[in-house]
Parts: structure tokens; sequence; C-alpha cells
């Protein structure tokens, strides 16, 4: 009988549940600032495998995700996730759905101007919520309007099969690691942040696995389409 090998990400993934179940017990916060994480683990690790599923997963968990965020008076995150993300992810599902064959989802990329203008979407749309925000006390402003700024495209260039989204979302993990690493510094009676820290710190890994298996795939799929034109011609 032939014996499974275990892959790196699964061992990411074992290694960091361990990682937050040890923090939950040694920290012992509330339960709903920490539960979203453990439905996230599952989301990043879908991601990590290029699944349509992590989608509909991820966008029922926005609903845990956006109370925890109030809880941590993260605002921006808040909204985000209940109002913007949770719609939307689930929209991405259907959308990845009906564009998938054989497993593998059609994956589209951006013109150089094509990148230039999202630039400039994303400076305004970072702009505008950080006046709104502003007026809502909302705790380390900066960092969480741009995580949450990062992470609304990400998920609409997702919905629209560009492979852009998974740059915005790495750079959104990002941002939330230095977020994270701002509160456990800065409020150390808090004790989900460090949870939230190791959570990030997965998901930076498991983004950067996805985006090398997405490209694999786009790139194995367009040479199978060329392949097939050029049987069709001959």
């Amino acid at each position: 009988m032939k014996v499974r090998k275990i892959k790196f990400n699964e061992i990411l993934a074992i290694i960091a549940t361990l990682l937050l179940i040890a923090g939950h017990i040694i920290f012992k916060p509330e339960w709903y600032v920490v539960f979203p994480l453990y439905i996230s683990m599952i989301v990043k690790f879908l991601n990590s495998n290029v699944s349509r599923y992590a989608f509909l997963l991820g966008g029922i968990n926005c609903i845990f995700h956006g109370i925890a965020s109030i809880a941590l008076t993260l605002y921006s995150t808040a909204a985000c996730a209940i109002l913007l993300l949770l719609p939307l992810q689930i929209i991405t599902f259907i959308n990845w759905s009906k564009h998938t064959q054989d497993g593998v989802t059609e994956i589209k990329r951006f013109s150089n101007k094509g990148r230039v203008l999202l630039f400039g979407v994303l400076l305004a749309g970072w702009a505008i919520l950080y006046f709104i925000f502003s007026f809502l006390n909302s705790s380390y402003i900066f960092l969480d309007n741009t995580a949450t700024v990062l992470s609304v495209a990400a998920i609409v260039l997702s919905l629209l099969r560009y492979s852009e989204g998974f740059l915005l979302s790495l750079a959104e993990v990002v941002v939330n690691v230095i977020l994270f690493i701002q509160v456990t510094v800065k409020d150390p009676d808090e004790p989900a942040a460090p949870i939230w820290l190791v959570f990030y710190i997965y998901s930076v890994i498991c983004v950067i696995i996805g985006f090398v298996k997405m490209n694999k795939r786009s790139t194995e799929a367009m040479k199978k389409v060329s392949e097939d034109m050029k049987e069709i011609h001959n």
C-alpha cells in the first residue's frame, strides 16, 4: 500500500493550528475574538490550494471576523468584513464555479495601463475610508484602513479572476502582520493580539504558496489551449 506524503502546506497548517490553540490556552482571550481564526485557518489552507471553496467559507466567516474586529476596536476592518467582503466572497465563489474546468479556474491578468488605473483607485478608496473612519476613533487607523482597502480590492479582483488579486491579498496580510505587531507591543493587555499575529504570519506563507500554484496552473492551462488551437488548425 502506497503511503501518501504530507505536503508542506499541510504541515504548516498543523503547526499554525497548534500554535493557535496554545495561544488560546496561554493568553485566554474571549472566545468570540479568536473563533474566526480557527475558521480562517481552513480558509487560508484552501487558498494555498487555489480552491474556490475558500471564498464560500471565507464569506460565512466574515460575520464572526466582523464581531471580533469590533471587539478589537478595528472598526474599518469590521465594516469591511460584514458589509463588503461577505457578499463579495459569496459572489466570487459563484463566479469561479462558473469558470472552473477540470478543477482549474481560468485566470486573467491586467495590462500595465490597467495596473496604473488600479493604483489610482486604491489611493482614492484609501483617502475616502480614512476620512470616514477618522471620525469613529478607530485604533491604528492608518494600518487598519490600508489593510481594509487592500482586502476589498483583492476580493474584487479575485471575483473578476485577475491574478493581481493574489498580490493585493499578499500585501494585505503583510500589513496585518505589521498591524498586530504594533497591537501586541503597544497593548500587552490585549490577549488576542499575539494569536492574530501568528495567524497573519501563517496567512503570508499560504498566499505565497497559492500565488505560485495559481501561476503554474494558469500557465499549464494556457499551454493546453495553445496546443489545442494548433491541432484544430492542422
